[in-house]
């Protein structure tokens, strides 16, 4: 096996976390994705929809109130749920492209890591165990401690904003290493 280059990616914060003498065996980033295919299509679309439904009863709901009482400033409501709305309809497409450009995993002898925008490490012990989901296109989710289980539609979400399920808030009890293609690799340093 080659010897991962943690600078390769966006490891420097990564570099910071280490404890003297351990060695990164394994570094990867989410491969591209469509969110409109697979198993992120159900949920994708059911944001849009969601989203969609929700701007046009509150639409509805401002118009009825501007018809029984006239003023001003009935445009800045309109102009802020379309703003809304249109942020809760675009976010799974906002999260994939933070993910595809701007995550990578890491995989030490002791922890799994997840670097986010090279500026924040969230590092976890490789005793949390590891569940290998299949996403059907050459790739797999790896899902780390707490994560294990985590549907589908919340996997990306998860991978860039992992929990913190500890009763102080500050320890990470599960990561997410969404869709990695180069899942013999991973398994290999898993043992």
């Amino acid at each position: 096996m080659r010897k991962p280059d943690i600078d390769k990616w966006n490891g420097a914060k990564l570099r910071e976390k280490l404890d003297k003498g351990e060695a990164v065996l394994w570094e990867g980033v989410a491969e591209p994705f469509r969110l409109t295919e697979g198993k992120r299509r159900e949920g994708t679309l059911r944001r849009w929809c969601v989203a969609g439904a929700v701007f046009l009863v509150l639409t509805a709901a401002y118009v009825l109130a501007v018809m029984n009482s006239p003023t001003s400033f009935n445009w800045v409501v309109e102009v802020i749920l379309l703003a809304v709305c249109g942020f809760a309809a675009l976010q799974p497409a906002l999260d994939a492209s933070k993910l595809c450009g701007k995550v990578s995993f890491y995989l030490t002898d002791r922890r799994a890591a997840v670097v986010c925008d090279g500026r924040e490490a969230f590092t976890l012990d490789k005793s949390a165990g590891a569940e290998f989901v299949d996403e059907g296109d050459g790739c797999v989710t790896v899902l780390w401690g707490s994560a294990a289980g985590v549907k589908p539609g919340r996997r990306v979400v998860e991978s860039i904003s992992p929990r913190k399920d500890s009763a102080d808030g500050s320890a990470n009890t599960g990561l997410v290493f969404y869709h990695v293609r180069d899942s013999e690799a991973l398994r290999e340093a898993c043992r």
